[in-house]
């Protein structure tokens, strides 16, 4: 398991913050955007996020046969959570939003 905890530093302003990110990696799921070569790619890897209702301000999980990532947004910063190990998705996916739960607790 590992968390990516990812906010702006105000010291230091950024061209693209973290809900600039956000937005680009998930409103092209949302609105059905055309996607790049390199998304196709990824895609077939990867499934398709899924929306997780009640998590944060918004929140995803990208899973694949080996593990996954649950994406949470909270406020102008969001975590990056994810567990790999023989679970099937849904139990990684129900540890992942506990973990998750606490550390947005925290932010």
């Amino acid at each position: 398991m590992s968390l990516v905890v990812t906010q702006s530093d105000p010291d230091h302003p950024v061209k693209r913050s973290p809900k600039d990110y956000w937005r680009e990696t998930f409103a092209k799921q949302a609105i059905g955007r055309e996607r790049d070569r390199a998304s196709e790619e990824r895609e077939r890897e990867w499934a398709a996020p899924e929306k997780i209702e009640g998590l944060g301000d918004d929140a995803y999980w990208l899973g694949n046969r080996v593990g996954g990532a649950l994406y949470a947004m909270k406020n102008k910063t969001f975590i990056r959570l994810s567990l790999g190990g023989p679970d099937d998705q849904k139990t990684k996916i129900d540890k992942s939003k506990t973990l998750a739960r606490k550390a947005l607790d925290r932010l």
